[in-house]
C-alpha cells in the first residue's frame, strides 16, 4: 500500500513526539524501529530481523542491530548529552584504533586515533635458584599514561597464592619470590584496573647429594650436601637430614657445603642389604637419596 505524504508526514510527527528522549537501548530499541518503519507503511515482522549474529573482521562474534536482508543494516549510534557531548565507554580496545565520529546534522565526519597504553611496563620472566632472592619488578601505569604514584595495589597471583602489592614512589610493584615457591616452573598473573598480563617464574634447583653406601660395622657415615646458584656457594645455611625417624641438622660452609654425621647406633639400626630413604631439605625445597647397607 502507498501512503500519502500527509499520512507520512503526521506519523513522523507522531514518532519525533514519542522518541525523541530515548536513550535506553536494549529496552526501547525495537519499539523505537517498529514506529520508525510505521512512518512509511513497512511491518517489521515480514522483513526485519534484530540482533543478527555474525562474524566481525577478526573472527569474534557480533550483533547488528536491525538487520534487513539485502536492504539495509542498522547500528545504533550515542546521543548527545544537553552541551552537545557524546560520551563513548569502550572496554576492550586493540592497542591502535581509529574511531570515525560523523555530526547526523552536518554530516561532517572527524577520525580519531587512539593510543591504547598497557597498563603494565618492563615485566619480565623470573628465572631463579631456590629463594635466592630474586624479585618480580613491574612498572604500573596510571590513566594518563605516566607511572602511577605511590600505595597503589596491584594484585599478583604465584603458585596459587595471591598478593596484594603496593607501588611504590616511582610506580613499581615488587615482589620477593617466596620460599614456598619451589624448584619447578610457574605461571604469575598480575592484575590492575582490569587488565592481566602473565609472565613465566622458572626456578632452579640448588640443592644437591648423591647416593651413598654403607657398612654395617661402620663407626661413622658422612653425608653431605651442596647448596650453590650456579658456581656461588649459598654458606652458612641450616639444612635438615632425615632418615629412619631421625632429623640431622648441619650448616653450610664457605663451599656450600653440609656434612651430616650419622653415627654407629643408628647404622646399627639398619638392616644389610636394605636401602634407606634419606631426605634433605633447605626451607622447603626437599630433595631425595638413598643409602645403601651391606656387609
Amino acid at each position: 500500500m502507498v501512503l500519502s505524504n500527509l499520512t507520512m508526514h503526521e506519523r513522523a510527527e507522531y514518532f519525533v513526539e514519542v522518541h525523541h528522549s530515548d536513550t535506553y537501548e536494549k529496552g526501547q530499541a525495537q519499539m523505537y524501529w517498529r514506529d520508525f518503519f510505521h512512518i512509511f507503511g513497512v511491518d517489521i515482522h515480514e522483513v526485519v530481523v534484530f540482533e543478527e549474529a555474525v562474524k566481525k573482521f577478526d573472527g569474534s562474534q557480533g550483533f547488528i542491530n536491525v538487520f534487513w536482508k539485502g536492504k539495509l543494516l542498522i547500528e545504533h549510534k550515542y546521543t548527545s548529552d544537553d552541551s552537545g557531548y557524546v560520551t563513548v565507554k569502550f572496554t576492550k580496545l586493540a592497542q591502535a584504533q581509529k574511531i570515525v565520529v560523523t555530526n547526523p546534522v552536518s554530516n561532517e565526519s572527524k577520525t580519531i586515533n587512539i593510543n591504547v597504553v598497557s597498563r603494565f611496563s618492563g615485566a619480565s620472566d623470573v628465572v631463579m635458584y631456590y629463594f635466592d632472592g630474586s624479585k618480580f619488578k613491574v612498572k604500573v601505569i596510571g590513566d594518563d599514561g605516566n607511572a602511577v604514584g605511590k600505595n597503589q595495589v596491584v594484585t599478583i597471583s604465584l603458585n596459587k597464592k595471591t598478593y596484594r602489592v603496593k607501588t611504590d614512589e616511582k610506580g613499581f610493584a615488587v615482589l620477593k619470590i617466596p620460599n614456598t615457591v619451589k624448584p619447578g616452573k610457574y605461571q604469575l598473573a598480575v592484575t590492575y584496573k582490569g587488565q592481566t598480563i602473565k609472565k613465566t617464574v622458572k626456578v632452579k634447583q640448588n640443592l644437591k647429594t648423591k647416593k651413598y653406601t654403607v657398612r654395617k660395622s661402620a663407626k661413622k657415615l658422612i653425608i653431605k650436601a651442596t647448596l650453590k646458584n650456579g658456581k656461588k656457594a649459598v654458606k652458612n645455611k641450616k639444612l635438615i637430614l632425615k632418615i629412619k625417624g631421625k632429623k640431622i641438622a648441619a650448616k653450610t660452609n664457605k663451599k656450600g657445603v653440609a656434612k651430616f654425621t650419622i653415627k654407629k647406633n643408628v647404622i646399627k639400626r639398619l638392616k644389610v642389604g636394605k636401602k634407606y630413604a634419606v631426605k634433605i631439605s633447605y626451607l622447603k625445597n626437599t630433595i631425595k637419596t638413598t643409602v645403601k647397607v651391606k656387609r
